[in-house]
């Protein structure tokens, strides 16, 4: 997590650095797989700390590389 904080950076402060598409992809990728953890009888609540922190990380990159910011 902490290799995306340059990326963070960089599409704060230009939008155009990124494209939002990969990154909404990922983050509905990590939402299957949150989902997928649960789905497991026997899964371990430490199991979805990856999974819950990377939708949150990666959708805060997809909403700042978002059309709707470089429209601004």
């Amino acid at each position: 997590m902490i290799a995306l904080v340059p990326t963070i950076q960089g599409v704060w402060a230009d939008p155009f650095k990124d494209s939002s598409l990969p990154w909404f992809l990922w983050t509905t990728a990590f939402v299957v797989t949150a989902i997928n953890v649960t789905l497991n009888p026997g899964y371990h609540g430490a199991a979805l700390i990856n999974p819950v922190v990377s939708i949150f990380v990666h959708g805060w990159i997809a909403l700042l590389a978002s059309d709707e910011r470089k429209n601004r």
